[in-house]
């Protein structure tokens, strides 16, 4: 069995190397660093492996790892303004596909209470046609008139209930406006012109989407002292909307002059509760949750002005606090002081009446800029559909729509005769046109939202897709590049190897 030879010593070992291995090492050692470095600096950039390709590499793996080209605004300036405004359009544009959405709910929700009240017209004209039979006693026809009466009310309630985000959809501002005109034989020429500026100051507030209840009273202060004024004296309808209201004033007394008392008189048209000892009509008050009240006083003759001031103070607190406006015109300088305190108080207007009545003109006219301007009528919803500040970037809804009982026509519905149930089938014939013409109006604007949701949808899709071209990264052109750095990363890394190889071997050379 043969032996192993014994472990040689490190000292025997360096005693048996070359004297010129030796020599070559200690002249290695005895070289300056700059010397070293002069032989490897054009063997490692000769290998690519200079900072600008390591920082080339790292940035290349950055991109890759994050899915995007342009990280910072160096790599690409102008680029990445590009991008961030089509990523800030995109993101405005689904910020509009909300708004459509908010709308498009607005809309279901009208169209919910559409179809309630719908339902109550149909069954009122039932109701209606029952009550045109001449077959039904009196006690039955009784039992349609309660109905109907229900059924408007509750009418009225739906309308006012149907709201989205607190905002009503089927009801819009409401105003009621009683004229009192002195109808004695000196206001003939002024009761005409009073009569056709009411009519047109309806007209005016119903073209501008107010719901508008009115009516007229007569006063004749020629009756004698302590007699009612009897039934023919009363209250005169200027048009359908106060038919039920002939008989409200059959109890109202004059004074013992002859003459009318201007504060009762407002306060009972009010239906306020008249002051003590004085006797007062059944009340009349404005009809519905009016959101404005009007009373326009008329009258060229001096009406009873003995009352005291402290009287007229309380008269005018009553009317102002109850959110009546009082405007009052009358031919006599000297009575204008009894109706300044009340017209006053209730932020109203008082004009002197001239025999052409052209101040009544002027009176009704700004009558009726007043009341635009309070008024709380809902403006048409409008969407913002687009991204910019611009009539075309916003689409107007025409909601909301006023399905009212004085707009659709049936506020003095009655069945209590045969007449009168058959006046309620035209009139409900009417509110059905009224109603179909506001459903229609709704689903327009139901399918003008849709058709901008589609809209906006294409062109979030084409701007964001001209974003990402520009801010996302070529996930086969970076894993390419990616590849090729590392590849030059590790031939750089094996050149690296054959260059410290190499400056083994050229040493002995340059040291002769």
């Amino acid at each position: 069995m043969l032996a192993h030879p014994p472990p040689r010593s490190a000292a025997s070992a360096r005693c048996s190397e070359p004297s010129g291995s030796a020599t070559v090492r200690a002249s290695h050692a005895r070289l300056p660093p700059a010397a070293m470095r002069s032989v490897r600096s054009p063997l490692l950039s000769s290998a690519g492996l200079t900072p600008t390709r390591r920082s080339d590499l790292s940035s290349t793996l950055a991109n890759r790892a994050g899915g995007v080209r342009v990280r910072r605004a160096a790599a690409d300036a102008a680029g990445l303004g590009v991008a961030t405004d089509l990523e800030t359009d995109a993101i405005s544009m689904q910020m509009a596909l909300r708004n459509i959405e908010d709308g498009t709910s607005a809309i279901d929700v009208a169209d919910g209470g559409m179809r309630e009240v719908e339902t109550l017209l149909q069954r009122l004209r039932s109701l209606a046609m029952a009550g045109s039979s001449e077959t039904l006693a009196d006690e039955e026809r009784a039992y349609l008139d309660d109905e109907a009466a229900a059924l408007t009310e509750e009418l009225e309630r739906t309308v006012i209930s149907t709201r989205f985000g607190g905002e009503p959809l089927l009801a819009t501002g409401a105003v009621d406006i009683m004229l009192l005109a002195d109808t004695s034989a000196s206001m003939g020429a002024e009761l005409p012109v009073a009569a056709v500026e009411l009519a047109n100051l309806r007209d005016r507030l119903l073209s501008e989407g107010l719901s508008v209840r009115t009516g007229v009273a007569q006063v004749n202060t020629n009756a004698s002292g302590g007699d009612p004024i009897d039934g023919s004296e009363t209250l005169t309808p200027l048009d359908d909307d106060v038919a039920a209201t002939d008989a409200a004033l059959a109890s109202l007394w004059v004074t013992g002059a002859g003459q009318m008392d201007p504060y009762t008189v407002l306060l009972d048209q009010s239906g306020i509760t008249p002051l003590a000892g004085r006797n007062g009509p059944e009340e009349n008050p404005f009809g519905g949750p009016s959101v404005q009240k009007i009373l326009i006083y008329v009258s060229d003759t001096g009406l009873e002005a003995s009352l005291t001031s402290v009287t007229e103070a309380q008269t005018a607190v009553r009317l102002a606090s109850a959110g009546f406006r009082v405007y009052a015109t009358t031919q006599i300088p000297r009575f204008q002081a009894v109706f300044d305190g009340i017209t006053d108080a209730t932020n109203g207007l008082l004009k002197h009446l001239d025999p052409s009545g052209s101040n009544l003109t002027a009176l009704v006219d700004a009558i009726g800029d007043d009341i635009l301007k309070r008024s709380d009528r809902t403006e048409p919803f409008t969407v913002q559909t687009g991204i910019h500040d611009s009539i075309d970037d916003r689409l107007s809804l025409d909601i909301p729509v006023s399905l009212s009982t004085t707009s659709l026509g049936i506020e003095d519905l009655s069945l209590a005769t045969v007449s009168d149930a058959r006046a309620a089938l035209t009139a409900l014939d009417g509110a059905f046109v009224v109603l179909n013409r506001a459903r229609s109006t709704v689903g327009a604007a139901w399918n003008r939202l849709h058709a901008a949701g589609n809209n906006i949808k294409s062109i979030r899709e084409a701007v964001e897709s001209g974003e990402s071209q520009i801010r996302d990264a070529d996930m086969a052109e970076l894993t390419s590049q990616s590849g090729l750095e590392q590849l030059m990363l590790q031939t750089g890394i094996v050149a690296q190897m054959q260059a410290a190889q190499l400056h083994r071997d050229a040493i002995p050379a340059l040291l002769g």
